[in-house]
């Protein structure tokens, strides 16, 4: 029995941990945004030249999401107009 389905079934009885849980949670755009600006400064630590292909591959953010998320497309120009 795994922890999740532990604290799904007993939620009234663990408000502490649910609440825990739900400070604690990112969404998948929060997510994205810290997975970018950790790749760029990897990128960038390794000495290499931050482009968009390798930046977005690095992070694991592909494309199509980037182009119908602004919030993405806009710290990706952020990002890259900060290594120029």
């Amino acid at each position: 029995m795994g922890v999740g389905r532990t604290i799904r079934g007993n939620r009234e009885l663990l408000p502490l941990t649910v609440q825990a849980m739900i400070e604690a949670a990112e969404s998948r755009e929060e997510f994205a945004i810290r997975r970018l600006k950790r790749a760029a400064r990897l990128i960038q630590d390794e000495g290499q030249r931050l482009g968009r292909t390798l930046l977005l591959k690095r992070a694991g953010v592909s494309w199509e999401y980037m182009s119908e998320t602004p919030a993405i497309k806009n710290v990706v120009e952020q990002l890259l107009s900060r290594s120029e």
